[in-house]
């Protein structure tokens, strides 16, 4: 039951460019977003990409409230669990 096998866990992930050799490497992080418990601001300006599932909200403050959690932490009291299919 760790949040990583959860529906709603969206790792972070940190993407290293090697700009000579014009590659891209991208690792995963061991944290992530609970998209259950993370809202984006939609009155962000520019043409912000969100992850898939993340609701998103007119904010007053255009700042988003996001939830992060460790992806093999099991959070037991967690009413968003719902194993990935």
């Amino acid at each position: 039951m760790a949040c990583k096998n959860c529906e709603f866990y969206h790792p972070l992930q940190k993407v290293v460019v090697n700009k000579k050799k014009k590659t891209a490497m991208t690792f995963d992080l061991s944290r992530g977003y609970c998209l259950k418990s993370t809202v984006f601001p939609a009155n962000k300006p520019g043409n912000p990409i969100f992850p898939p599932k993340a609701e998103v909200q007119d904010l007053p403050h255009n700042r988003a409230k996001v939830k992060l959690v460790v992806g093999d932490e099991t959070i037991p009291s967690c009413a968003y669990y719902k194993e990935k299919v």
